[in-house]
């Protein structure tokens, strides 16, 4: 079954709601995994990167946001990022 697409944000919409730093529910988070691992599957890691750390700030413990940021990081290369983010989703997938 394929993953369903959430509903499109536009840019202003998503920065105010960073802004405000609203709680996202548990089925936000996966949609929001989502949509961050369809950008970077796709190669837009600016656009991927701000909705991993957006899963990470709700639920800092999510191992697979963390294991993902973390490939993010190395293939940004950004090594001291992928050791801390790697290092974390390990310790949390556990």
């Amino acid at each position: 079954r394929p993953l369903r697409r959430p509903s499109r944000m536009n840019r202003k919409q998503r920065r105010t709601e960073q802004k405000l730093g609203k709680a996202v529910p548990q089925a936000g988070l996966q949609a929001v995994l989502a949509e961050a691992f369809g950008h970077h599957q796709a190669g837009r890691l600016a656009l991927a990167e701000p909705l991993y750390q957006r899963v990470l700030s709700a639920e800092p413990r999510h191992a697979d946001a963390l294991h993902l940021y973390g490939v993010l990081a190395c293939r940004s290369g950004r090594p001291a990022l992928v050791h801390h983010r790697y290092g974390e989703s390990r310790r949390y997938s556990r």
